[in-house]
């Protein structure tokens, strides 16, 4: 069923402008100042089953963009953290040189483990007019390995600095709520959680 063109506005401000704020996102699609009606009536509009069609379909869209987004940095994360000192060198048998590999000859994807190249090359010029290079060294600089392990850890939930509490609130319901209520709540998550402050 298709929305009225105040309820679009709705809609529209609740993704965009309102930050998925209801009240906000009700203000402006109606054009009235906040109270507390506004609360209200922006709880009814989000409880509306064609509303929430509306504001779902693109939620979902955004969080599975995101999750791919997500992958592909947890992906580049591993690339650094699987980086190996072989895959980057070249040791010669003869002389027990090791010199960088060109990045042609680097294993695919290896590159993304590299924060700089650096060249320190002399030149001498000769009597002649030729020049003729001395020394021609170049190394890699790589990002922080033990930062991305880190990284994928707490990714993937092995190391976790704070207690983490997966609270499932309707934003209506909190905003509804009488003082007293939202005060009970709050201390009943603090007893649950070991949070003291």
């Amino acid at each position: 069923m298709a929305l009225s063109a105040k309820r679009q506005a709705f809609v529209d401000a609740y993704l965009g402008e309102a930050c998925r704020n209801a009240a906000k996102a009700y203000c402006i699609a109606y054009g009235v100042e906040m109270s507390h009606s506004v609360y209200t009536s922006a709880s009814r509009l989000l409880r509306n089953v064609d509303i929430r069609k509306a504001i779902d379909a693109p939620m979902k869209v955004e969080r599975t963009r995101i999750q791919a987004q997500l992958q592909d940095l947890v992906n580049e994360m591993m690339l650094i953290a699987a980086a190996r000192p072989e895959d980057y060198m070249t040791i010669d048998a003869e002389t027990g040189e090791c010199r960088p590999k060109a990045f042609q000859d680097l294993p695919e994807g290896a590159s993304a483990a590299i924060k700089k190249v650096r060249e320190k090359r002399v030149i001498k010029e000769c009597p002649d007019g030729e020049t003729m290079i001395l020394t021609d060294d170049w190394s890699y600089e790589f990002y922080d390995k033990m930062k991305a392990i880190e990284t994928i850890g707490k990714h993937l939930g092995g190391f976790i600095d704070k207690r983490e509490v997966d609270l499932k609130l309707d934003q209506a319901e909190l905003i509804n709520m009488e003082p007293a209520e939202r005060k009970l709540l709050i201390e009943s998550l603090r007893k649950r959680t070991g949070i003291l402050n």
